[in-house]
């Protein structure tokens, strides 16, 4: 799945065409004796099973190994066996296929062989399958005590990723990820180009594309660090990948970052007020028409926010109270619980926000919305360091 994903040619006629690529896909599992159908699926954000009128109301998808493994359109962060959020849950109709040329798809005189399997439902995933963990190591710069050094280590998985790698991965690095994880000998998409006499003439324009996006890359970075804490950041110092999140090697997008941050401080006499909550993220504040919903709410799929945050006292301060900041708020909707102790001079603060469900009637809407304040009033929290006399 993933080299055909890597190779399928960028189209609009065939990357659009998930008929043409599952029937390819199909091809190949039948080619090596691996057990597989066609299905059929409906979308949760879609025509539901009875409402369906024309092909375009459903997903194409492989269902494979005894219906253990799902397969679904080219995508080029899509990892095999992650299953697109709409899809979880949602009813499949399975088709088995006689090997064919998907060739004559496009010409439409394919004759289709075959007989219709038993149904399915594809599985949900769970809040730790779509999990964003982060760890936050807390300074006070040496030259301005107004502001903060932050390095920030985070692990995305499963539905989490998916925004953030469209917005953080180069087409560059990827390219090279998968070659290297598909053990290509042609290692970049500029050497392949260099091994057709009649694609040379693109390496120039490719080379300046590239040019282009890395030169601008330092707007995507600061870009990341306002979309986590809602402003900008004084200063970039540097980040790196340990992973990109494309393989099944390493599924997981895991990024490191350092940075300095104003907004934080706030001097009040000889102590310092320390916005502590605000190393969260920010939150969403829902709206007065938010709050009043009069529909049914459907979430992508359950998912976890995890911190970890370590700060360090500040020389010649220590910390006056942090107890406000163990909380636990829950219902079978969500939760948020924060934990927080002092050793020495590192005050050590973890925090989990647990979205449970993906359903919930309009009726039951402020219990969610309850846990979002209870968040909310957390990252308003602050704690005081008082000079030491």
């Amino acid at each position: 799945y993933t080299a055909l994903n890597f190779e399928w040619p960028v189209r609009r006629d065939l990357y659009y065409n998930s008929s043409t690529f599952m029937l390819v896909l199909n091809n190949l599992f039948k080619e090596y004796e691996i057990d597989s159908k066609i299905g059929f699926a409906t979308n949760k954000y879609s025509a539901r099973k009875d409402e369906i009128l024309t092909a375009d109301d459903l997903t194409y998808l492989i269902v494979a190994n005894e219906e253990t493994q799902y397969f679904f359109a080219p995508y080029r962060y899509r990892v095999p066996g992650e299953i697109p959020n709409g899809l979880q849950g949602e009813f499949v109709s399975t088709f088995v296929y006689q090997h064919i040329n998907p060739s004559l798809l496009l010409d439409g005189s394919m004759n289709v062989k075959g007989f219709w399997s038993n149904a399915i439902t594809l599985p949900e995933s769970s809040s730790e399958d779509n999990s964003r963990k982060t760890q936050l190591q807390i300074s006070f710069n040496p030259d301005d005590i107004h502001k903060i050094d932050i390095q920030r280590h985070s692990v995305w998985l499963g539905d989490l990723k998916i925004d953030i790698q469209y917005m953080l991965l180069l087409f560059e690095d990827w390219d090279k990820e998968l070659r290297s994880f598909l053990q290509m000998e042609v290692k970049s998409y500029i050497d392949e180009l260099n091994k057709k006499k009649n694609t040379r003439k693109f390496i120039q324009e490719v080379e300046g594309s590239f040019e282009k996006s890395r030169e601008e890359y330092a707007e995507t970075i600061e870009g990341e660090i306002m979309q986590y804490h809602g402003f900008a950041p004084d200063k970039v110092k540097n980040y790196s990948f340990s992973s990109l999140g494309v393989t099944l090697a390493k599924p997981q997008l895991e990024y490191n970052i350092s940075y300095t941050m104003n907004d934080f401080v706030r001097i009040a006499g000889e102590n310092i007020i320390f916005a502590v909550g605000k190393l969260i993220g920010k939150q969403w504040n829902p709206t007065e028409n938010e709050r009043n919903r009069n529909t049914n709410a459907y979430l992508p799929t359950p998912r976890i926010f995890e911190n970890e945050i370590l700060i360090q006292v500040p020389t010649e301060y220590f910390a006056d109270n942090i107890e406000h900041l163990n909380v636990r708020f829950s219902n079978k909707y969500a939760t948020f619980e924060a934990v927080a102790g002092i050793e020495n001079t590192t005050i050590t603060i973890k925090t989990k926000k647990i979205y449970h469900q993906t359903f919930i009637p309009k009726e039951e809407w402020q219990q969610l919305v309850d846990i979002i304040d209870k968040t909310n009033e957390f990252y308003a929290s602050s704690i005081i360091f008082q000079k030491k006399n």
